[in-house]
């Protein structure tokens, strides 16, 4: 994920313009920078901590020259994640809390259905997308399921309460 889709996904979850929400994100990237820089670490509960590692002096080889090279001490910035972001990676993600799949490998040989706007043709017409028990506006991830699943959700009385409430169309379609 590249910084502005990050940007695009934090400006719709929590409907602050995007431009506010890059203003913060390059100010919390210079505040690391300039903290790290002073060798202060940053501590962030339950997420991780932005550390400096000290590298001792070491001799390393150019092979291009066949000499001995010295490689002077130096420091480097780590991250260090907090358990808690560990364990949220490492546990399983194939299951929601319906225990219906979820964010299937797409493969050539099964079929793999999402949930989406009526009429939606391509990616960029791709307006709403039912995601796990809830209906995001796009741009955001696109879960995949087996068709079953996919009828399931969008029966489901939290999703239609949902696309009453907006207005709007949603069927299963197969992902491609």
């Amino acid at each position: 994920m590249t910084k502005a889709e990050l940007v695009n996904i934090i400006a719709i979850k929590t409907g602050i313009d995007k431009k506010d929400v890059m203003a913060i994100m390059e100010s919390l990237m210079a505040e690391v920078k300039n903290s790290l820089g002073k060798g202060k670490h940053i501590y962030l509960r339950g997420f991780g901590s932005f550390i400096i590692k000290h590298r001792a002096e070491k001799t390393a080889r150019n092979i291009s020259q066949n000499t001995t090279v010295m490689v002077p001490a130096h420091n480097i910035p780590a991250f260090k994640p907090a358990m808690e972001f560990v364990n949220a990676v490492s546990k399983p993600q194939d299951k929601n809390s319906n225990g219906l799949k979820k964010n299937v490998l797409l493969t050539t040989s099964t079929k793999y259905y999402s949930i989406i706007n009526k009429g939606a043709k391509c990616i960029e017409d791709i307006t709403h997308v039912a995601f796990e028990n809830k209906i995001e506006k796009a741009p955001c991830l696109i879960s995949t399921y087996s068709k079953e699943d996919a009828e399931k959700i969008l029966e489901s009385s939290e999703i239609q309460a949902q696309i009453k409430k907006m207005g709007i169309e949603m069927e299963v379609v197969r992902i491609k």
